[in-house]
């Protein structure tokens, strides 16, 4: 059967750390709060995975959530010395790992000897399903670097495109359009349609292929995000538009707490077609998650609805992540992706913000021991702050969501923060406004005694 979901504790060269959120299955019960709550144990309920009532636990977790809503949410502050204990649990797993020539960690052994980059930013790699182009604005647009599938997915070698000028390789249209976007100084670039102009490897006849183009400027480089689009998309173009605007419409007349996180969680299911959709709820004490709505296929195989997870489970460089870029799709948890091959002397982009980054081995083997096939996520913000996340499961195989899909999820979140927002000032100000009438109720009281006295 389906083990309890991992539990991370930070113990010396017990687990896979750091990266997107990674954690190794216990078999025994382990520490999961700093707070005490759910000490010794990761709880569901009232029932504990040793299988055994526990009332101590139960009174505290519906003392919890019955208190959750009315939590402030911090700003979001990122900690340094955080992020370097990330770092330091990462190169302690790498040094426990029993690697083989194709392991992850010999990889990341062998480009840490070599003097390669190996951060949370600069992975080296981009999933296969889309390609990375790095273009030097300052000078002439030149192309300094791309991914190698850049020939697999545009028809463009990569000889030819190194050192070339960013615009060629684009119709007279689409290079007409991306310099009118990219004369502004807007830090990221949005998602836009381009032609692709490429070339068939034994006939040499001119390819044109249609790609969504996304890019960001990082350390005056501009970093660019190719996602083909396959045939089979256009037939469902307007589908989930249709579909998330019923959505939206719900989100708007609803004014239950719970009913908002239910309702969001049902249509997102609905259009995404992922097994699990679940809202993950950061507490503000320390950051720990609580899953507090989910949705499920009859393929998932078991419920996370209540369960509790430490704040390590998703490190901090990954909850600054996703306050930043939003969303994180990855198709295909076992693609060990595609290299970036640079110019001599040109150093490795700054990829943290581009949904297309590799996965981090840390947390393809997270997602390998919950039988996870694909994932997507997205971030809830209230107001500046980083509220939770709406995570996406998919257990039968890789998923890729096309464009069109992502962005209808993406504007459903989004729908849905705003009105979370709504509701939890309401929820503030009914509080508010029952504190105020008990304080009139006590002074009447006090009034009355001393009159009576």
């Amino acid at each position: 059967g389906m083990l309890p979901p991992p539990i991370l504790t930070r113990t010396n060269k017990s687990h896979p750390c750091g990266g997107e959120g990674c954690a190794k299955r216990q078999g025994k019960p382990v520490e999961t709060h700093s707070t005490g709550l759910h000490r010794g144990k990761a709880c569901r309920g009232s029932e504990s995975w040793t299988g055994m009532p526990d009332s101590e636990t139960h009174k505290a977790y519906e003392a919890h959530k019955a208190s959750s809503v009315e939590m402030p949410d911090p700003a979001y502050i990122p900690d340094q010395e955080m992020n370097k204990e990330d770092d330091r649990l990462l190169r302690e797993w790498i040094e426990g790992q029993e690697c083989d020539e194709f392991s992850d960690a010999e990889r990341w052994r062998r480009e840490q000897s070599h003097g390669k980059v190996n951060t949370y930013s600069n992975s080296g790699r981009v999933q296969n399903y889309g390609a990375l182009i790095v273009v030097d604005e300052a000078r002439s647009n030149l192309v300094t670097g791309c991914s190698e599938n850049v020939e697999e997915l545009l028809s463009i070698k990569v000889g030819s495109i190194l050192k070339g000028n960013f615009f060629d390789f684009f119709d007279e249209e689409s290079a007409t359009a991306l310099k009118s976007l990219l004369a502004s100084d807007l830090y990221t670039v949005p998602s836009v349609n381009v032609n692709v102009i490429g070339s068939d490897p034994s006939t040499g006849e001119r390819l044109v292929s249609v790609a969504s183009l996304t890019a960001h400027r990082k350390a005056g480089r501009l970093v660019c995000e190719l996602i083909p689009r396959r045939a089979d998309e256009a037939d469902f173009k307007w589908r989930p538009h249709s579909r998330s605007r019923a959505s939206i419409h719900q989100l708007q007349i609803c004014n239950s707490y719970d009913s908002l996180l239910n309702i969001t969680t049902q249509e997102l299911w609905h259009i995404s077609g992922f097994d699990r959709v679940m809202i993950y709820k950061f507490d503000p004490t320390d950051m720990h998650g609580v899953v507090v709505s989910e949705r499920i296929s009859t393929s998932t195989p078991s419920s996370f609805l209540g369960l509790c997870f430490p704040s390590t489970d998703v490190p901090q460089q990954s909850r600054q992540s996703f306050f930043q870029m939003g969303i994180r799709h990855v198709h295909d948890v076992n693609d060990l992706g595609s290299q970036i091959i640079m110019l001599d002397g040109e150093d490795l982009p700054d990829i943290s913000l581009m949904n297309s980054r590799s996965i981090h081995p840390c947390h393809r083997m997270y997602l390998n021991a919950m039988g996870v096939k694909s994932q997507f996520v997205q971030s809830v913000a209230v107001g500046a702050h980083l509220w939770g996340l709406v995570i996406f499961h998919h257990y039968q195989g890789p998923l890729r969501l096309s464009t069109e899909l992502l962005m209808s999820c993406e504007v459903v979140i989004k729908a849905f923060s705003i009105r979370l927002s709504s509701v939890l000032q309401d929820v503030r100000h009914a509080r508010q406004e029952l504190v105020l009438k008990l304080q009139g109720q006590i002074c009447d009281q006090i009034v009355q005694s001393k009159d009576v006295a």
